[in-house]
């Protein structure tokens, strides 16, 4: 991943010499900010591959994987953000659906963990002895 990040800094940087020549540290940080957002754009495709493996092959959806998809979404849509032309309201809107998504993946992994955890002594032995199973 590092080595991607190089390429893709390189590439902006890159003289005729093969030396790596820095204009201005704005331009600099633009060029780390377009590195990043396409190392996060090619996570995002890879998740978004893994949710269409596993909807075709047990067509089911997952709605943990599909609010990480979201999340790197966001993030990758604050890391290309412009703050200089940005407007207030516009920040405060990226950052409530990012609190939405994160507070939704916080109570989607809550249930899960719940689900998981027997509700009574009689529960935790009978689970592993195929007492409730329609044989």
């Amino acid at each position: 991943m590092c080595y991607l990040l190089y390429e893709a800094i390189a590439k902006q940087f890159a003289s005729a010499q093969g030396v790596l020549v820095v204009g201005s540290v704005p331009h600099l940080q633009r060029a780390i900010q377009g590195a990043f957002a396409g190392v996060l754009l090619i996570i995002l495709g890879l998740e978004l591959l893994d949710t269409l493996k596993t909807y075709f092959t047990d067509h089911r959806l997952r709605l943990e994987i599909i609010l990480i998809v979201a999340t790197i979404a966001l993030g990758r849509h604050i890391i290309v953000l412009d703050f200089d032309r940005v407007t207030g309201d516009l920040l405060l809107d990226i950052a409530a659906l990012t609190l939405a998504v994160t507070g939704g993946y916080y109570l989607v992994r809550r249930a899960g963990r719940i689900r998981d955890v027997p509700s009574s002594p009689t529960d935790a032995t009978s689970a592993g002895t195929g007492a409730d199973s329609c044989d």
